[in-house]
């Protein structure tokens, strides 16, 4: 508890006598406060987990810079609108359709192309070494 001002008390009371019954009450009674065992613990807890917090912190941070840069790279692209083929070609030859060198039949999907095999066929010829 907070200690208690006596002499003020004294000062502005006038019936004499009556502040020295209340103090000498005050120190017959005791109140009984519980210990502090927590707050070291806590503050050990804390301690140790502050590595791991900026450990965290240091990951989000670069993960925020790929992010940026990633927007960045898109937002510099032109608008789905503008595009030509021409355009996707040069930004995305692996993606784009070319004719020349990787001729494909309409749909023009993967399974619709000549050497296409599925994927069982596929884990098959891999158990025999084919």
């Amino acid at each position: 508890m907070p200690k208690i001002d006596w002499e003020t008390y004294k000062k502005l009371i006038p019936i004499p006598g009556l502040v020295d019954k209340f103090k000498s009450e005050m120190d017959k009674y005791g109140i009984p406060y519980p210990q502090d065992t927590m707050t070291s613990k806590i503050e050990e807890q804390w301690k140790s987990i502050q590595k791991e917090i900026q450990s965290f912190c240091a990951e989000q941070d670069k993960e925020i810079e790929t992010a940026s840069k990633e927007l960045k790279r898109i937002r510099a692209l032109p608008k789905y609108e503008d595009m030509t083929m021409e355009m996707f070609y040069d930004i995305y030859p692996n993606d784009a359709l070319d004719p020349v060198k990787r001729p494909t039949f309409w749909p023009h999907d993967s399974e619709e192309q000549p050497d296409y095999k599925p994927p069982e066929q596929k884990a098959i010829e891999k158990k025999d070494g084919h």
